[in-house]
């Protein structure tokens, strides 16, 4: 029956199970009763075919019978649930495990459902593992690109600081004026760096290395950048620093992070005033016309604040009305 299907085997073995019961009895009967007659007539015993002991070795060899009938019936279920098992555990470590199981055995032959199964699990690892192989060769294109596409940003921008230093000396350009520019290139150069490793990982699975963060002092870098645009637009802002407020993270995402807001304010808020209060928690206020949270999540850059707030842990809540916008941080 190696060819045939499960419900095919299953009917059979069931029919031949029924048919067993009254073909076994009536060829035991006979066999007993004609064994009994060689026994008699060749030992000259008179005695006939009647009595309880017989009838009581008759059920037991009877019975006997059917119970080994049972017994290699539930070999051959123990095969099938075993080889279920098998596939369960394939499965299992295909869905859990790094590395692909090795493939199951298949009878060529045979064309059962477990059979055909086991086929289709089988197919499923060579694609899951043709697949693997396919990503493993777009990952190495995508780091040698992001790789080359780092070094082509980073060469303009060597140039650009060589070129704002031949700038000020030739046009009298204050050193403060021309570091606030060479903060931005360094800045915009330390972010392609990153955004080139990171862009490899999922952002959930990217580690970052955290350390003790001054939370002031990295707000008075990100508003040093910022201070030429805000003062050449009329925007006056503060800081009351009221604690040494120290959080755990890593410096170039939390300058992120701050430019992403100051940015935010400046191109969305209409605001001509910041107040930045650096206590328990940090408040980065502004008095301009405010936002729908919701509705406009994605005009106003939200989702990458809240991005990098998750990567670090840092709680956000914002408060927008018509009469400014407040964003609270914290991370315990």
């Amino acid at each position: 029956m190696k060819n045939k299907n499960l419900s095919y085997k299953f009917y059979v073995i069931m029919s031949l199970s029924i048919a067993a019961i009254p073909v076994v009895f009536i060829v035991l009967s006979y066999a007993m009763f004609f064994t009994h007659l060689g026994i008699t007539s060749l030992f000259n015993i008179d005695n006939h075919f009647s009595g309880s002991v017989l009838t009581t070795y008759f059920y037991i060899v009877f019975f006997g019978i059917l119970f080994g009938l049972m017994f290699i019936a539930a070999k051959y279920f123990k095969k099938i649930i075993h080889r279920i098992n098998t596939m369960e555990q394939t499965v299992r470590k295909i869905a859990e495990d790094e590395a692909f199981p090795e493939k199951l055995t298949v009878i060529e032959e045979s064309e059962d459902e477990l059979n055909k199964l086991a086929s289709s699990i089988n197919t499923m690892i060579d694609r899951l593992r043709a697949k693997e192989m396919e990503l493993s060769q777009m990952e190495d294109l995508k780091r040698e690109y992001l790789k080359q596409l780092s070094h082509d940003i980073n060469t303009p921008l060597n140039a650009l600081n060589l070129e704002l230093y031949l700038y000020s000396q030739n046009h009298n350009v204050s050193k403060e004026e021309v570091d606030v520019l060479y903060q931005k290139v360094d800045y915009i150069s330390k972010l392609v760096n990153s955004i080139s490793s990171e862009a490899l990982f999922d952002i959930d699975n990217y580690y970052i290395f955290k350390e003790d963060i001054s939370v002031h002092k990295s707000l008075k870098q990100t508003i040093n950048k910022w201070s030429y645009l805000l003062n050449k637009n009329n925007i006056e802002y503060t800081i009351d620093v009221q604690k040494n407020l120290i959080w755990q993270a890593n410096e170039l995402w939390l300058d992120r992070l701050f430019e992403n807001i100051i940015s935010n304010i400046f191109k969305h808020s209409a605001t001509n005033q910041i107040v930045i209060t650096v206590g328990d928690t940090l408040i980065i206020k502004d008095y301009g016309v405010g936002f729908e949270i919701d509705r406009d999540h994605e005009t106003t850059g939200l989702s990458v604040i809240k991005n990098i707030c998750q990567k670090l842990n840092i709680q956000l809540d914002i408060e927008s009305t018509n009469a400014g916008t407040a964003y609270r941080l914290s991370q315990e």
